[in-house]
């Protein structure tokens, strides 16, 4: 396994990244790129995507985690009179470009947590060399049934606590909803579902993962569908949760249930 530092734009190498690869490349195998979280730089959050990389490289595929403009390492580059969204399209279109150049990467596996997510589901909608997505705590939509779920949830969190028997990391993670951070729905409902059967139409694979920390709006398995209603129940879509896991996790066991969930 290798790992090299790059950087790479379109005029002034602006994007900086790290590339792991394995010891022998095949073009064949799709190269995943990790997008990053939030305001996080290209380790991930608590060098999550570090250690994706590492056994990624292990099985054979080459992977890129870089900063999106002005981010981490990155500067703005010459796209400083884009929108936010504008740049970030940008930007993960070039380091697929880069990639494909570099490496003759052929196909891309987008992945992310939270805004991470929600860049990678963009991204991979307008480009055709994207078969594949992993996306943690992404756009999330209620239902009927998890507002009930939720509900009846609070005040059973609330008996947990009184009898000094809760705590986040024990039951249902929900730092996200206790801080009032309200940040999967910044793309609607109507458009995500759109986007999704897109996807779904070029035979992309997409893997959702959803945490406690995210027990608010997302908290049983068959959500997705409940809230897509125009989806069809397919192969092409697989959902695991995990509700005793922060939006940010922390721990290294946590941390290595991710890391798994992805490679298997």
């Amino acid at each position: 396994m290798k790992e090299l530092a790059c950087q790479f734009g379109t005029t002034q190498h602006s994007l900086v990244g790290v590339v792991t690869e394995p010891g022998s490349i095949d073009p064949d195998k799709p190269t995943f790129v990790f997008i990053n979280a939030g305001l996080l730089n290209k380790i991930g959050p608590h060098r999550l995507y570090v250690l994706m990389a590492r056994e990624l490289a292990k099985l054979g595929f080459v992977s890129l985690r870089f900063d999106l403009s002005c981010i981490g390492d990155s500067s703005d580059g010459d796209l400083a009179d884009k929108t936010l969204e504008e740049r970030k399209m940008s930007d993960i279109k070039t380091a697929m470009d880069y990639m494909a150049s570099t490496r003759s990467s052929k196909q891309f596996v987008l992945s992310g947590l939270c805004s991470g997510a929600e860049d990678s589901f963009r991204a991979g909608v307008s480009d055709e060399r994207v078969t594949g997505m992993y996306l943690i705590d992404a756009n999330a939509y209620e239902t009927a049934k998890s507002k009930v779920r939720f509900s009846i949830y609070r005040p059973f969190r609330k008996a947990l606590k009184s009898l000094g028997w809760y705590t986040k990391r024990t039951y249902m993670s929900s730092e996200s909803e206790s801080a009032g951070i309200d940040f999967l729905e910044s793309l609607p409902l109507e458009e995500s579902e759109q986007n999704l059967q897109k996807l779904l139409d070029r035979k992309v694979d997409v893997k959702y993962v959803f945490t406690g920390g995210v027990y608010h709006n997302y908290n049983y398995k068959d959500q997705l569908y409940d809230m897509y209603e125009s989806i069809e129940k397919t192969d092409l879509i697989e959902v695991e949760t995990y509700p005793n896991m922060g939006h940010l996790p922390l721990l290294i066991d946590d941390k290595n249930t991710l890391v798994n969930s992805l490679v298997s």
